[in-house]
């Protein structure tokens, strides 16, 4: 693994998963606003679809330009399931499935987010050890949910 992974955990303080897409956007527009190719792990296609339709309206005043690999365009935000395969270049990636990423040395930052839910939470602290394990200290954060 790289030095330069940086793992961040993101605990938004709300079981609801509407709050934890609503920071999840938030994080990706500031990773996108610093130049950032992201790549967005949803859980499922469910999810994918909400996160397609907020990150067009998040925000009344911001766009931020995204796809997903059906969509067959290239995006410097691209929101997939774990399932499906990518073959570009990201320099971040937005973690909201319940396994951690499988390569730490693609990423030059991990970006995980979880609720208070007690499911996501404990799925969440399963992913904190195992990237322990792999000797990477991630960094903790309580984020506040979006009003």
């Amino acid at each position: 693994m790289t030095a330069t992974c940086q793992i961040d955990f993101y605990i938004v303080d709300s079981e609801l998963e509407q709050a934890t897409e609503a920071v999840a956007c938030r994080l990706i527009e500031k990773a996108w606003s610093r130049g950032h190719r992201v790549l967005v792990r949803s859980r499922d296609s469910a999810q994918q679809a909400r996160l397609d339709r907020l990150l067009w309206t998040f925000r009344q005043d911001s766009f931020l330009p995204h796809a997903t690999p059906a969509a067959g365009v290239e995006a410097p935000i691209l929101i997939a399931t774990a399932d499906e395969i990518v073959d570009a270049d990201f320099e971040v990636l937005v973690n909201l499935d319940d396994d951690p990423a499988s390569s730490l040395t693609a990423w030059q930052r991990i970006v995980e987010i979880s609720s208070l839910e007690p499911q996501r939470l404990a799925r969440s602290r399963d992913r904190f050890r195992h990237y322990r394990q792999h000797g990477v200290e991630p960094d903790n954060h309580r984020v506040r949910a979006p009003a």
